[in-house]
């Protein structure tokens, strides 16, 4: 599992720098529910928000409130999903 996540984590960094930012949240959401606990969404976001949110957008940080948003809602709608 962990060599999953390890390319997991390759694929979504790739994908931050060379593909288009709403790609890259489509994986960052897939993998929020694929893996159990995945932190490094977080991390993924602060980066998200470097690179593409301007500073006068809710104080740049639009896409670390959305993941954290994400984050926290995907736990109960885990425990409720039957093929999880």
């Amino acid at each position: 599992m962990l060599l999953v996540r390890i390319i997991a984590n390759s694929i979504i960094f790739l994908s931050i720098f060379l593909l288009p930012w709403w790609v890259a949240t489509v994986f960052l959401l897939v993998a929020v529910f694929y893996f159990n606990t995945y932190y490094e969404v977080l991390l993924w976001a602060v980066l998200l928000d470097g690179l593409y949110v301007s500073p006068e957008h809710l104080f740049g940080v639009t896409f670390l409130l959305y993941a954290s948003v994400v984050f926290l809602v995907s736990f109960p709608i885990k425990r409720r999903l039957k093929f999880y």
